[in-house]
């Protein structure tokens, strides 16, 4: 997971669920900042350019089966998610790039 700041406050009650469905959480530092904040246990990861494990190796190595990511307008945070979204794809993961997808997606999981 990568949350925009602005997206920040309403992925808490996903975030929350996620967890009692017991998911384990991968994040980029500020979005797992959020989510420990929460009292959630969280995989804190590097951004898509960072060293491994970073936003892409997670993805490229299997280790998530989801991504959620939702960019700050900027220039580096542009790139990084068009990275992220790219490897997500290109290895036929599901990516969330709205808050109100990733909340419709978590509620399915929890019906399921």
């Amino acid at each position: 997971m990568s949350i925009a700041d602005r997206d920040k406050m309403d992925a808490i009650p996903w975030l929350r669920l996620l967890n009692s469905l017991d998911y384990h959480l991968w994040a980029t530092s500020g979005t797992a900042a959020l989510i420990k904040g929460l009292g959630i246990p969280v995989n804190e990861v590097n951004k898509a350019d960072g060293p491994a494990p970073n936003a892409i190796t997670v993805i490229e190595d299997g280790i998530v089966h989801s991504v959620v990511n939702t960019v700050e307008e900027t220039a580096i945070a542009m790139r990084d998610g068009f990275d992220i979204r790219r490897t997500a794809t290109q290895r036929r993961i599901p990516c969330y790039t709205s808050i109100d997808t990733a909340r419709v997606a978590v509620a399915a999981l929890a019906l399921s």
